[in-house]
């Protein structure tokens, strides 16, 4: 038989001080379905029951019902109990009708949410397919489940709402411009400013409203699995920030929203690049006639241009030293280039792990954060600039400044980054992922001085053609007043 392994006893961090809450979970039943490690021997149905009941703290603590959802959590190891008993291929012959792998007969899954009990300040989910194994046959009869008290403010902010109300109501604005609603508006101010005859125009900065980390990237890789409005998925992976309770969260937000049809109140959306706009439709929450495209832009005055590229210039990345971001490329592509300075300029949560893989690689250099006053002499003194991102980049403002200063961009071809850089124009695009191609888009680049100049001198012209200050303007106003006419026409 194989060990069972230690329990986890932690309590989740409380301050008599500070916290305004306390959650009370308890488990009536405990672990009735096995009593033998047969597979085939079962007492009763897999099936466990959780209660609990959230308390407002005070002189005069209360029970909280409303604007609040309970949700229990399978432990790691804990979500494929069907793997272990044999229960789900007789289930009709025990319980009468045929199950889903993995859920119970009262229709629960190992996670989910607790329903309120009727006339009481009561939660309870009856009927938890629980068993005293994990998904990898040990014996844990003891799998403690989370229970999170999940508030409503990021589903609806009934603050927030009666604050944006009475602005318009003040003001009687022609047109509203969104950016963000969460955590702290939540979307519901479109209904609000729907019911109130106000044109939406909101710009997508990432993808948020299909996925609850904005990205569309977890665990290492691209993922879309929340794309078409199960944002559930989020949870399973901890997608935000690698908490189960800040996932679920933006999951319950963005998922009840979707169902509602509450972003059916924005007028028009601004995408960045067409591939953002590609993915909203793709997803079904914006029709393609709704969608405009515009970009990111450089503040006046723009920086001056290079009159020509640095004899001694170096390969320079600036941005976040994330997993995601792809710096590490960079380090894998100096082994294979061991006469080509590399600059690494930035910081973040993969800083330690890249001066780890720099050790020993004489031509990499890890700067740190540089401040923006050094941000264009750093910019202006690179022989080219990569962006080797391994995510979905709706937009980059780390090349448009490269662009500006008339350096040339390798990028990796992924997400948006093909619509800033044309292959062979403002610079080369790569493989994502693929360290040995982009070593040698870096030595294409370097081999012909005359070529990479044209490259910079055509990313130039392109920030000033298309990312100015006052081209944006323009595009904002023409986007506004298509905005002003189809509320009209409704």
């Amino acid at each position: 038989m194989l060990p069972r392994p230690a329990l986890d006893q932690s309590i989740p961090a409380f301050s008599k001080e500070t916290s305004e809450y306390v959650l009370l979970a308890w488990c009536t039943l405990g672990e009735k379905c096995i009593s033998d490690c047969d597979a085939q021997f079962s007492l009763l149905p897999p099936g466990s029951a959780l209660m609990a009941q959230l308390v407002r703290r005070g002189p005069l603590p209360q029970l909280v019902s409303e604007g609040v959802e309970l949700r229990y959590i399978a432990p790691p190891g804990h979500e494929h109990p069907s793997g272990q008993v044999d229960f789900w291929k007789y289930a009709k012959s025990l319980v009468g009708k045929e199950l889903p792998a993995d859920t119970s007969a009262k229709g629960l899954t190992p996670s989910g949410v607790m329903h309120l009990v009727e006339g009481q300040a009561l939660f309870m989910a009856n009927g938890i397919p629980a068993l005293p194994y994990r998904d990898d046959g040990v014996i844990d009869p003891v799998d403690t489940r989370r229970v999170l008290a999940l508030g409503l403010s990021a589903v609806h902010a009934p603050r927030a709402v009666r604050e944006v109300r009475r602005l318009i109501r003040n003001t009687r604005p022609e047109v509203a411009h969104v950016h963000n609603v969460f955590p702290l508006i939540s979307p519901a101010v479109y209904r609000v400013l729907a019911e109130e005859g106000v044109p939406v125009v909101q710009t997508l900065h990432n993808v948020r409203f299909l996925c609850p980390n904005g990205l569309f990237y977890t665990r290492g890789a691209i993922c879309e699995r929340c794309k078409w409005g199960n944002t559930l998925h989020a949870v399973r992976w901890r997608c935000y920030r690698n908490s189960v309770t800040a996932s679920a969260l933006y999951a319950l937000s963005i998922g009840v929203h979707r169902r509602r049809g509450t972003f059916a109140g924005i007028t028009r959306a601004i995408a960045l690049t067409p591939f953002t706009a590609q993915k909203m439709v793709e997803s079904r929450l914006f029709r393609a006639d709704q969608l405009d495209v515009l970009g990111n832009f450089i503040p006046d005055p723009l920086p001056e241009a290079r009159p020509a590229p640095p004899v001694h210039g170096y390969v320079a990345f600036l941005g976040r030293l994330s997993e995601e971001k792809g710096a590490h490329l960079l380090i894998e592509a100096a082994r294979r280039l061991p006469d080509v300075p590399f600059r690494l300029a930035g910081d973040g949560p993969q800083r330690e792990a890249l001066e780890r893989m720099a050790r020993g690689l004489p031509n990499v250099e890890l700067t740190g954060k540089i401040s923006p006053d050094r941000r264009w002499e750093f910019l202006c003194g690179a022989a080219l600039v990569v962006i080797p991102s391994t995510v979905y980049e709706p937009f980059s403002l780390a090349a448009l400044e490269a662009m500006v200063c008339g350096v040339p961009v390798i990028a990796a071809r992924l997400g948006g980054l093909p619509y800033l850089v044309q292959d062979g124009v403002q610079g080369h695009l790569f493989t994502p992922g693929s360290a040995a191609e982009l070593a040698e888009r870096i030595r294409d680049v370097l081999g012909d001085p005359a070529g990479a100049h044209h490259m910079g001198q055509a990313g130039r012209r392109l920030v000033e053609e298309r990312f100015t200050a006052s081209h944006h303007l323009e595009g904002l106003m023409q986007i506004y007043g298509k905005a002003m006419t189809e509320e009209v026409r409704r």
